[in-house]
């Protein structure tokens, strides 16, 4: 799956979802971004869309764009009720309550997600974790929410 910036969040939403509908017993996520050249970090500059000051600020009316950055990740999912049976124990690092993601829609330009989505996509989040006003932790990347 490539969504930008919210591959990784995008697929352990999708992960979540095949667990939650008995489609699978485990969803192995993983996300990968590489830099293996100045071409596409050229063209993002002379777009625009890369920071001006080398820092990020979503949601800031003073924010001038994203800064790229090499990273890999990989996260085992299961059913809790799996990790907790005696023959299949593991260790659970966290747990997933809800997610949720969606397309920011209209906004100012390429690397400035818009408020209004964010917060309609947060609410669909808590709401699949069943819950109301209540924020435990809450964590947002890009244009997802999980």
């Amino acid at each position: 799956m490539d969504a930008m910036c919210s591959s990784g969040i995008s697929a352990l939403h999708l992960g979540k979802l095949s667990l939650r509908s008995m489609e699978a017993d485990a969803a192995l996520i993983g996300a990968v971004n590489l830099i293996p050249n100045s071409r596409t970090t050229l063209a993002l500059h002379n777009a625009g869309i890369l920071s001006i000051n080398g820092q990020v600020t979503p949601w800031s009316d003073s924010a001038t764009g994203y800064v790229r950055g090499e990273a890999a990740a990989f996260l085992l999912l299961k059913p809790l009720c799996m990790c907790t049976t005696t023959e299949l124990k593991s260790h659970v690092y966290a747990t997933i309550l809800g997610s949720a993601v969606s397309q920011s829609g209209e906004r100012r330009g390429y690397s400035f997600p818009s408020r209004s989505a964010m917060a309609a996509n947060m609410t669909r989040a808590l709401e699949d974790a069943r819950y109301a006003l209540s924020i435990w932790i809450l964590g947002s990347r890009g244009c997802s929410a999980v």
